[in-house]
Formats: structure tokens, C-alpha cells, sequence
């Protein structure tokens, strides 16, 4: 100590810690006195903080990265305090964010260091719920969105049945719950997505032939094939030619051209229709000239039941007697040739077995093949 009893402990670290002791000395007296110093090492605070700036509702965390021993007094932007280690925000939202400051306190000895925290916004998506729809409607549409106008890829749709872009095909699906889900993205990398059920309900499905040829007045059977449940079955039949407007396979018996509707439908009011026209046969026409030349026009000599309600058979005979085509069937196509060569032009002769309905009948006549 000094002679005038002060002594400065300058720039003082942990190793000045002790007890200090004081003699005084008057007239021939002597007296004395201690101290006990504790010089406490000065604390560190530093934060260290992971996600900062990240998407709204993603977990942040401030970490305290003070002295040993220290204590812990965190300032937190909404006025709260704490005396925990490590801040933790488990969904980030817009009252979180703003200036930490953390205090570490040595006995009397303090430290601090702060941070700013921020966050990104995110979208906000639109999808409304969707309504049950049948298997066989057409692909539609669906619609949904962003509300609060942020920049972004203007959303994306996923899941079964439905397109990037929105286009949900019914028939994809077939029967049963669908999940499709409408993401949005952001500009600034935030996403957010919504998803919605549809329901898709089964339609029948009807298997029926486009169009029959029969005689006037001949009854034939419409045999429509439905696949799937249905509780409601009839026949539109303007004409009233039919044995019952309420089974599948009812007889029909026109006298002229008729269109038949059938439809099906479900308790779910999906239904399904399809028709068949009947047409009058009309009388074999039989050509007498063609000109197999390759221009496309009356290249073949062609006899045709279209009504199919016969069967053909046709032989060809040359102008000697000796045959030189034979055919089979309900249309009959010659070309011309004989052994693969072009016959050459002249009149030739034809025999025609028609059979139909257990009857059959021979007619003949003749064919001018031309060049």
C-alpha cells in the first residue's frame, strides 16, 4: 500500500482475488485491517441463432453462447422475459419476430448481445370444397387460389385424376374419394398448400350396337349390356313399337327407320344413355358395269347387303362359261381379276345364291367390265 493509504488495483483480472490487509501506525500504536477482493472474469454473450429469416411457421431458435456459469435475461420483442438458455419458436408468426437481446450476468458483471429476427411471409391458398360428381361426366376444371396477391407460380394441383393445371378427369377415378391437393408457391420460396376430397360415384355403363338393318314390321331384339348398379331403366320410343319401354332387351318392331334411347341411372342421379337406330333393309342392288382403271370410281363391282339379313354366294363365268371368281359372304368385291391378272374388257356373267330367312333363290344376270 502507499504511504497515503491508497493502493489502485489497475486492469484487475481473476488473479487479484485475495484478502488484502492494512497496518496503520500512529505514535508509537499500531493497528490492523483486511479485505477479501473477488475480481470476477468478465462474461461473453454472443447469440447464435438458426433459421433466421425462414418461412412463416418454421421453427427458430436463439442460442445462448455465453460464459460458463453465467446467468440469462432475454428481452424478447413482445415485452416478454425470460431466463432460459436457448429461445426456442417452435411456429414462427409475425409477434415473434423483431430485436432479442440477451444479458449475461458474473455477480456484478454483465454482457449482451442482440439479434434481429425476421421471417418471410407465406401464402395464403384458397380451395374451396368440392362437390360429388358422377365417373362419366366430362374433365372439368377446379379453381383455386392465393388471397393475399403475393408473387408466385400461380399454384399447382396434384393428385389422382387431376392435371398440373387443374383439369380433373372423373373417369380417372372411376369410383371412390379422390385427394387433390393445390400447392402455391412464392417468389421468395414460401409454399402453402390446401387439399380437398371429391367424391366420385360410378355411372352405368351401357354396351349397345349403333344401328341394325331388319325388314319392315320384322321384330328383333335391342340387347343392350349395362355394367354397374342402376335403379331407374327405360327406352324413349316415340314410335311405341317396342314389347316393354323397361328392360334392357326389349323386342322392337318398326315399319320405318326408327331411333330407340335407352338410359340408366343410379340413386346417386348418375346416369348414362345411349341408342340404336333400326333401318329398313332395302332390295339387293345389283350393278351391271364397273371399270377397274385405278381412278378410284367404280373400281370394283361390289354387291352388298348392308342390313346383313342375307347370305351371298357369286359365281363369275366369262363369256365361254368358264368361271373366274367365286364368293361368300354378305358383301360381295370383285376387282376384276383372275389368277392375279386383269381381265380384259368384255361381258361377263354372274349366278347369285341368295338365302335368307330359310329361302333361297338363285339370280342372274350380267356385268360390263370396262377400261
Amino acid at each position: 500500500m502507499s504511504n497515503n493509504g491508497i493502493n489502485n488495483i489497475n486492469n484487475a483480472t481473476t488473479l487479484a482475488t485475495g484478502i488484502y490487509k492494512v497496518t496503520t501506525t500512529a505514535n508509537g500504536c499500531t493497528s490492523f485491517d483486511s479485505i477479501n477482493i473477488v475480481v470476477n472474469e468478465t462474461p461473453s454473450a454472443s447469440i447464435n441463432i438458426t433459421n433466421n429469416n425462414a418461412c412463416m411457421l418454421s421453427f427458430v431458435q436463439l442460442k445462448s453462447m455465453a460464459s460458463a456459469g453465467a446467468s440469462y435475461n432475454w428481452a424478447l420483442p413482445n415485452g416478454i422475459h425470460s431466463t432460459a438458455t436457448n429461445i426456442n419458436i417452435n411456429s414462427i408468426t409475425n409477434a415473434d419476430t423483431g430485436k432479442y437481446v440477451l444479458t449475461a450476468f458474473v455477480g456484478n458483471c454483465i454482457a449482451k448481445d442482440s439479434v434481429v429476427v425476421s421471417a418471410k411471409p407465406i401464402p395464403q391458398v384458397q380451395f374451396l370444397a368440392l362437390t360429388e360428381v358422377c365417373s362419366n361426366v366430362a374433365a372439368f376444371t377446379l379453381s383455386a387460389n392465393e388471397t393475399t396477391g403475393i408473387a408466385g407460380n400461380g399454384g399447382i394441383f396434384s393428385g389422382v385424376g387431376v392435371s398440373s393445371n387443374g383439369v380433373f378427369n372423373p373417369a380417372n377415378i372411376g369410383d371412390g374419394l379422390a385427394t387433390v391437393r393445390f400447392t402455391y408457391t412464392a417468389n421468395n420460396g414460401c409454399s402453402a398448400f390446401k387439399e380437398q376430397t371429391i367424391l366420385v360415384n360410378p355411372a352405368p355403363i351401357i354396351s349397345l350396337e349403333d344401328e341394325k338393318y331388319i325388314k319392315a314390321g320384322t321384330p328383333t331384339p335391342l340387347n343392350a349390356i349395362i355394367t354397374g348398379n342402376y335403379n331407374v331403366l327405360f327406352w324413349q320410343d316415340a314410335t311405341n313399337t317396342l314389347s316393354d319401354k323397361n328392360i334392357a332387351n326389349p323386342i322392337a318392331k318398326p315399319f320405318k327407320e326408327t331411333i330407340y334411347r335407352i338410359t340408366a341411372a343410379t340413386n346417386k342421379n348418375c346416369f348414362t344413355t345411349d341408342s340404336i337406330t333400326i333401318k329398313m333393309a332395302l332390295p339387293l342392288t345389283i350393278p351391271n358395269a364397273f371399270s377397274p382403271n385405278g381412278d378410284s370410281k367404280n373400281d370394283k363391282w361390289i354387291v352388298e347387303d348392308k342390313a346383313k339379313l342375307i347370305f351371298i354366294k357369286a359365281n363369275i363365268f366369262d363369256r365361254y362359261g368358264k368361271l373366274v371368281k367365286t364368293f361368300l359372304g354378305n358383301k360381295i368385291e370383285w376387282d376384276g381379276m383372275y389368277n392375279g391378272k386383269p381381265l380384259p374388257i368384255a361381258t361377263y356373267y354372274y349366278v347369285l345364291t341368295i338365302t335368307t330367312e330359310n329361302i333361297t333363290e338363285n339370280v342372274g344376270g350380267w356385268i360390263q367390265l370396262l377400261r
